[in-house]
């Protein structure tokens, strides 16, 4: 009944208690109301609640109502990528692409975050050329540092292109010892027995105690 009624706080108050709990039986319903809001405040709360009680087809009610990041409107853009990384199929992966380029950038810690959960459902995916591209160019932009040493381990989970593990190798002989850790750990996602091979090869001649664990981490799980 709380769904139902006239006053908009309590309806709000409904959302957030069927997000806080789960209570995923009431999707549908969480879904018809986001689609049909028209109070910001309510839209808000119905998204919060769907990105926890919901799944693809919550999806594809989201970009029915926001098809394109460009669409979203920027208080509820973090919460859109979130949604992409909770729901998005494999073959939307190019759509993390579009959202970087047309907020130019903004959210990036939030799209890192929805990237590595996409990787964790999806595995290793492929990526076109383009999208590396903005990817390293976002990289050599001005990160926090725990943003850029996650997306360089994220760029590590993605099958193609081939330039990455390029990248990530220059960065092991270039960079400073955490850039060279996540490039490690990048390296390993990649799983490619070249690339593992030059891991070891490295090992020998490492000095720093750090980079020798890692390596040697690196070994094992060539192994």
């Amino acid at each position: 009944a709380a769904m139902r009624d006239a006053d908009i706080n309590v309806v709000i108050a409904a959302l957030e208690y069927l997000g806080e709990q789960r209570k995923t039986r009431f999707k549908s319903s969480v879904e018809a109301i986001f689609a049909q809001a028209t109070e910001p405040m309510l839209v808000c709360a119905a998204f919060a609640a769907l990105l926890r009680i919901g799944d693809d087809v919550s999806w594809d009610c989201i970009r029915g109502r926001y098809p394109t990041a460009a669409q979203v409107p920027l208080w509820e853009l973090s919460w859109w990528v979130r949604a992409l990384g909770e729901f998005g199929a494999p073959g939307e992966i190019e759509v993390f692409h579009e959202s970087l380029c047309s907020r130019k950038g903004k959210m990036i810690g939030d799209t890192v975050d929805a990237l590595e959960r996409f990787q964790a459902r999806h595995g290793r995916v492929a990526i076109s050329e383009a999208f590396w591209a903005t990817l390293r160019e976002t990289l050599a932009g001005p990160l926090a540092a725990e943003v850029r040493l996650q997306l360089l381990r994220v760029v590590g989970g993605f099958g193609t292109p081939a330039a990455i593990s390029d990248y990530l190798v220059e960065l092991l002989e270039h960079g400073d010892r955490p850039t060279q850790l996540a490039a490690i750990e990048g390296i390993k996602r990649l799983d490619r027995p070249v690339l593992m091979a030059q891991l070891r090869a490295r090992s020998w001649a490492e000095s720093e105690a750090e980079i020798v664990e890692a390596l040697g981490e690196a070994e094992g799980h060539a192994r």
